[in-house]
Parts: structure tokens; sequence; C-alpha cells
């Protein structure tokens, strides 16, 4: 049991050290990925407005067009820059988020599947158990405690006693309670 305590100890250290409380798997995508999804796309996007702008005030000064028209382009033009390089520095820190994601994610599986063979473990260990206890009990002993298996002796004493279908020697107190049903 404490195996499996210190398993999700673990668990809740991967989720505190990366301080994300949601590292399950689901079937949607984690709102860290979604939002560097949707970071890339408007620096992109705003990457395809940066060229287009630029070929506009190239278009502009062939045609010789008015100073104030091409300076308000060039003026765009800044802005669009600014706006590309703050999605960019945007999207460089979602992308560093999402390899934390992914390293985190990726911690929390390699635990969740050591709490889960714990968790099978003593499963089976708990079924070996009850397996065990009834194959006790056809023969009244009980491993998990002496005063049970001296209830148990007293009652045999009454009735006619079971063998269990294994083969097994017979310990000193089952030896005295075949001797004493023989003797009635």
């Amino acid at each position: 049991m404490l195996d499996m305590r210190k398993a999700e100890d673990t668990l809740q250290d991967v989720r505190e050290r990366f301080k994300i409380s949601d590292l399950d798997e689901h079937s949607y995508p984690h709102p860290i990925t979604q939002r560097l999804i949707r970071l890339e796309k408007q620096r992109d996007d705003c990457g395809l407005e940066l060229a287009q702008q630029q070929t506009r005030i190239s278009n502009l000064e062939q045609d010789s067009a008015p100073s104030d028209k091409i300076k308000g382009a060039q003026d765009q033009l800044i802005i669009l820059s600014a706006k590309h390089e703050k999605l960019n520095a945007m999207a460089e820190e979602a992308q560093i988020q999402q390899r934390d994601l992914d390293m985190a994610k990726s911690l929390y599986k390699q635990r969740l599947e050591v709490r889960d063979e714990r968790r099978r473990t003593l499963d089976s260990i708990k079924a070996k158990i009850e397996k065990m206890r009834l194959e006790y009990s056809g023969i009244g002993l009980s491993p998990s405690l002496s005063t049970s298996a001296s209830r148990s002796s007293r009652t045999r004493k009454k009735s006619a006693p079971t063998r269990s279908t294994k083969t097994t020697k017979p310990d000193s107190e089952e030896k005295a309670l075949i001797k004493a049903v023989g003797e009635r």
C-alpha cells in the first residue's frame, strides 16, 4: 500500500513541477497546444500581410504615387512588422510551453504505468490471499488469525471432518482434531 501512495505522490510531483494539473489523455487538444496552433496561424497570416504590404509599397514607388500615400503604406508596414515580431515571440514562448507539456506528459505517462503495474500487482496479491483463505477455510483454518483457527477447531470437533483435495501433511492441530473425532 505504501508503494501505491508513493506512486500517486510521484504523479502529483510531475503535475506540480510543470505547473500543469491536467496531464491525462483526452480526445481534445490541450489548451497550450491550441494556443500554439492559433499563434502560429496568426504569425503566418501576419507574415503574408507583411509581404503583401512590401509589394504594395514597391508598386506605389514604381507608379510614382504621392509621397503621403507611400508614407502611409510604410507606416502600415512598420506596424505589421512589429505585430509579426510580437507574434513570433509569443509563438516561440508557446513552443517552449508545448515542449514542457510534452515532457510532462511523457513523464506522467511513465509514472502512470508504474502506478498501474503496482495496482495490478496489489490486486494479484489480494486475489491470491483470497484464494488461500478459501482453501484454508475448507479445512477449518484461517491464515489471518490464530483465534479463528482455534474457533474452527472447536467447531470441527462437533462436525465430521472435511479434507481439502490438496494432499498436504496435516499439522499437529489437524492430527489432534482427527484423533478426537476418531475417538467418538
